[in-house]
């Protein structure tokens, strides 16, 4: 058992794409039915790792939800309940998001 039980904690603070990645993190779990606590203990451990790495290292996150998608037995499954529809939008949003966002930063200064 992880030391937060599977919860998510309740963090608001950090970048915007550390902010976008922990609601995607929140928006999966949130999905996981809560018989599933194993699934939810392992994205609760994710997500409590997101708040102490560095800003330039957050594709290491990214790279750690995909296995957990992609190892987590509960989520490879031949059948698709409605559950699992969800995640799998909710990934491929904020993949979209997130690669916009890379390709497209917000200027923080006004030289030309």
């Amino acid at each position: 058992m992880t030391s937060n039980n599977g919860k998510l904690r309740n963090v608001n603070y950090g970048s915007s794409r550390r902010q976008s990645l922990g609601e995607m993190i929140k928006s999966i779990y949130n999905e996981i039915p809560e018989t599933e606590v194993s699934a939810r203990e392992g994205l609760a451990s994710i997500q409590d790792s997101l708040w102490y790495t560095a800003p330039e290292v957050l594709n290491t996150i990214i790279y750690k939800i995909f296995e957990f998608l992609q190892k987590t037995p509960i989520l490879n499954t031949p059948e698709t309940p409605q559950w699992l529809t969800n995640i799998q939008k909710i990934w491929t949003t904020a993949m979209l998001k997130d690669s916009k966002d890379i390709a497209d930063p917000t200027p923080t200064s006004g030289g030309g």
